[in-house]
């Protein structure tokens, strides 16, 4: 199978788990195709097979654990720092959260590269429209507030400003990180 192939499946596949799930059974069925899945995905490009990937790669990496971000985590912050759409921004920000979970991951981070999920974050809260991208960049940010001074302030700052007008969807993502 060659690398059109899984561009040609990916534009088959609509938002459903269960396409979902079959662009993630095709990497593992081809799995040289991950690296390629990876490409796209990380793509500044926002056509449909890009944000098709970006979904399939999530659920490899948080669902199928068959990927770690590890590997490609470098490329996967600077990709992160162009994506506007929405349908790729979530993807983007639970995997961000899904890697920070993980405190041996947060210990390799250099200060930049903090700096960078720092950033992608706050660009997440102010930017982004739906609700799952912001809880999942809120949840990122609370493990590195006390990485600058202004973090946590800020942090603080926006909660109270979201909170008296947020959907209850928000307001129960603010609840979760409430008190950090």
């Amino acid at each position: 199978m060659k690398p059109a192939v899984l561009k040609e499946a990916l534009l088959s596949y609509y938002a459903s788990i269960e396409d979902r799930d079959k662009g993630v059974q095709l990497i593992k069925n081809h799995p040289y195709l991950a690296d390629e899945l990876v490409r796209l995905a990380f793509s500044k490009e926002q056509k449909r097979e890009h944000i098709v990937a970006s979904w399939v790669l999530e659920r490899l990496i948080t669902n199928a654990k068959y990927l770690s971000l590890y590997p490609y985590f470098t490329e996967f912050l600077k990709a992160f720092q162009y994506q506007t759409h929405e349908s790729k921004r979530r993807p983007f920000a639970k995997l961000l959260y899904h890697h920070c979970q993980v405190k041996e991951h947060r210990d390799q981070l250099s200060a930049k590269e903090i700096d960078i999920i720092i950033a992608c974050c706050f660009d997440t809260l102010l930017d982004a429209k739906k609700v799952a991208p912001k809880a999942h960049a809120l949840k990122t940010i609370v493990y590195f507030k006390n990485h600058n001074d202004w973090v946590e302030d800020e942090l603080k700052s926006y909660i109270e400003k979201e909170l008296p007008t947020s959907s209850a969807a928000f307001k129960s993502s603010l609840r979760q990180i409430l008190p950090f």
